[in-house]
Formats: C-alpha cells, sequence, structure tokens
C-alpha cells in the first residue's frame, strides 16, 4: 500500500496561487475557555477521557452530569477539548454540542475569524505534535501538560491578503476528511475480515470437539485426566534473598504469550523462595490456566517453573495429549470470558477445575491418544493459517493508519517550535 494510491487529488489546497504561509502561536488564534461548573443534577452530558479514542476528531460519546459531582469546565459547540493527562494517548475532538467536562481537558476556542476548529484539531493530531507535547508532559504517575506549554506552539497558518485565509481552511479541512474517510473505510473492512477469521476460528474449535457419527466419546473430569493440578504463589517481595539472583522461571499471567508457550519469564526467584512459599516447581510440558485477575489464558510450559497463584498447572497423565488438552482447555477459557463479557461474576478455583467435565475421544474404552493427536494437529494447523493472515491484516490496518499520520504531516509541513 503507497499513500499515493489513496491521494489522487492533482493540485493540494494549499498550492494555490496568491497564498503565503506563516507559523502563529497557538494563543494568538485560540482562547482557553477556563468556566467552572459544578454539576447540578442530570441537566448536562458530560465528558470524561474515556469517552474519547485516541485519534478522533469529533465529540461521538458522553454521560451525563448526574453521575459526577466535583467542580468541571463548560464547553460549548465549537469547541476543542484537549485531553492534557497523558498527551501520548492522542485525545483533541471538536465538541459537537454544550455540555461539562473533566478537568483533564483543556477546553479551546478557536477565534473565529482566525481558524476553524477542525483545523486545529487535526493539527493536534499530527505526530509532530503528540511528540513535542509528551516531551513536555510533567508528573510520574499522572503525567500532564499545560496550556501553559501548548498555547506557545506554532501552528502553520494559511494567510491571503494579510489575513488567515479560512477559505484555504476549509479546503485543507475538507481534503484531509476526503482521504481519511476512504482510509477509514478500508480500515473498517479489514476489522471486519479480522472478525469472520475469529468466527473462522470459533467454529473450527467447535467443530473439533463434536462427535462425529461412529465416534465414542465421553465427558471426563479434568482431575481424572491429570496427574496433578496446583496452584502457585508468590514469594514475600520483603525477602531480598527469595529474588535476588533467582535462577527459577516464575510465571505471571503477562508472561503468557499468545501463541501459548512459555520459554521464559520476566522474573525468577530463589530456592530458598521456592521453598518459603506457595509457589510449585512444574515440570516441562505442564499447561497453564489463569485463574483469576485474567480469567481462562492457557499456556504449555517449555520449561520447568513456578507460578504466581493467579496460575494453575494442570500435568496430564500420559493417556491424554497435552496439545489436545491444551485445546480442550482453551475453549473452555474462550466460553468463560464470553459469559464474563456477558456481566457474570466468574470465580474459577482449583475444585471447580478440578471436577470441570472435558470432552475426550475413547476407544475401546480408553482414552483415544492417536485421536487426541489428529485434532490437536488439526487445530495447530487451523490456528496457523489463521493467525497468519491476522497478522497480515494487521500489518495492513497499521500501514493505513501511517497513511493518515503521513496526509497530516503532508499538510502541516514544519517542525514544531515554541518561543
Amino acid at each position: 500500500m503507497k499513500l499515493d494510491d489513496f491521494i489522487k487529488e492533482e493540485k493540494k489546497p494549499w498550492e494555490e496561487d496568491g497564498i503565503e504561509w506563516r507559523e502563529v502561536k497557538i494563543k494568538d488564534v485560540c482562547k482557553r475557555r477556563s468556566e467552572n461548573v459544578i454539576p447540578d443534577g442530570d441537566k448536562d452530558i458530560y465528558v470524561g477521557l474515556e469517552h474519547i479514542q485516541s485519534g478522533e476528531i469529533e465529540l461521538k460519546r458522553w454521560d451525563y452530569s448526574g453521575k459526577v459531582k466535583s467542580t468541571k469546565y463548560r464547553f460549548y459547540p465549537n469547541d476543542i477539548l484537549y485531553g492534557k493527562l497523558r498527551p501520548y494517548l492522542d485525545k483533541a475532538v471538536v465538541a459537537t454540542k454544550e455540555g461539562i467536562c473533566s478537568t483533564d481537558f483543556i477546553v479551546i476556542q478557536a477565534i473565529e475569524d482566525k481558524i476553524l476548529p477542525y483545523y486545529l484539531v487535526f493539527f493536534l493530531h499530527t505526530k509532530s505534535f503528540v511528540d513535542y507535547t509528551t516531551s513536555m508532559m510533567k508528573g510520574v504517575h499522572l503525567p500532564r501538560v499545560s496550556w501553559s506549554t501548548i498555547k506557545n506552539v506554532k501552528i502553520p497558518l494559511p494567510f491571503r491578503n494579510g489575513k488567515p485565509d479560512l477559505e484555504t481552511q476549509r479546503k485543507i479541512v475538507e481534503y484531509i476528511e476526503a482521504n481519511f474517510s476512504r482510509i477509514d473505510g478500508i480500515i473498517e473492512r479489514k476489522k471486519r475480515e479480522l472478525e469472520r477469521l475469529d468466527e473462522l476460528w470459533e467454529s473450527a474449535l467447535e467443530q473439533a470437539f463434536r462427535p462425529k457419527a461412529g465416534e465414542e466419546w465421553r465427558e471426563v473430569k479434568l482431575k481424572a485426566a491429570t496427574e496433578d493440578i496446583k496452584s502457585g504463589g508468590t514469594p514475600s517481595r520483603r525477602k531480598e534473598e527469595y529474588w535476588k539472583n533467582g535462577t527459577i522461571p516464575w510465571v505471571k499471567i503477562q508472561d503468557i504469550p499468545e501463541d501459548g508457550f512459555v520459554s521464559t519469564t520476566e522474573e525468577k526467584i530463589t530456592e530458598i523462595g521456592l521453598r518459603n512459599s506457595s509457589a510449585k516447581l512444574l515440570p516441562e510440558g505442564t499447561i497453564l490456566f489463569t485463574i483469576f485477575a485474567t480469567i481462562g489464558r492457557v499456556g504449555i510450559l517449555n520449561i520447568k517453573a513456578a507460578t504466581n497463584q493467579a496460575i494453575a498447572g494442570i500435568i496430564p497423565k500420559r493417556e491424554y495429549d497435552t496439545k489436545y488438552m491444551y485445546w480442550v482447555l482453551r475453549k473452555f477459557g474462550e466460553n468463560l470470558k464470553d459469559r464474563g463479557r456477558g456481566g457474570a461474576q466468574n470465580n474459577v478455583n482449583l475444585t471447580f477445575l478440578r471436577n470441570l467435565k472435558i470432552p475426550v475421544p475413547f476407544r475401546k474404552g480408553k482414552p483415544d491418544l492417536e485421536k487426541q493427536r489428529e485434532i490437536a494437529q488439526y487445530l495447530d494447523s487451523v490456528y496457523e493459517k489463521i493467525r497468519m493472515l491476522k497478522e497480515k491484516i494487521h500489518n495492513q490496518i497499521s500501514q493505513l493508519e501511517e497513511m493518515k499520520e503521513s496526509i497530516l504531516e503532508e499538510v502541516f509541513n514544519h517542525q514544531v517550535l515554541t518561543s
């Protein structure tokens, strides 16, 4: 994909004769609106940072003021709400109606005869502006950028006859919107492709564990299919000797990658830390299943390791294929996640896990190890094909998002300057 494939205009709106470009400070074309409000009932819409997605241009979501109490800022149609908290999140939108907002925003009023609100908000989304404000943020836990910082940033403006040229600004906004719309349309199609691949995988997972005519399948409790199911533990952080120069890999939820195979861990514990905690050393080939925090993530140990208490270690018996068990538990984990998204509270403990019934193919009254391996190999193959297709689509989406950045940089071709 190339930017030129999307940009078809021969002459850009900023290339017209008679246009003079100048860099002006934001404070010279905008004002900060600092109208404090104490929320009074549900009469106002309320906007918090959570209502705005990174890179959005226009206000689309809000709540109501009855849910908030402390002092907020008033904003009006065509004001810009700029998220000053963690500016790298790139949150800046044009308000489409009147309301109140969190004090984590800077409310900016565009001066009517100098700059268009949408022209300004597109500038606020340029990579150079985001990088600059990110470099200037202050605070460790809640890093912010202030109005005093951004008001001196210089923005390139088209002038005509010595005055800001609003008509050219309007054409530039239309140019950006038209090209963004085309790119966003392609991104939406790519996202639907990802959804269809997810549906394909769910179908494959469902079909794999559905008995075919003439096959014998049984539901077996997990405890009957395993040598042991163990929970993990965390050695005391207060004891330096439990962690310093540790050699035993210690698995946390974030150590379990998407493909499931755990070969390395962020942290390691010592032998004395292992002995003086509820952590247990698990053998290679142990299946990992997360039982709280993030519930239902599944992995397989490629190394000997211990885990924290959020992860159960499941050691299959010899007549049960490890990868088959992995896929069965992954399907169960997906079902748990679906129930959780529906609002149910999922509590998974070892007793629940041990009594979990899993589908197993049998032959002549015994677990059919060959059939298990056949199913596992099939799911491995399908998963890998889908993974590669999804990776390709994600890369395409990233390229499309980069094209949008390139369009903004092309329009606002400048260095961010302050004085």
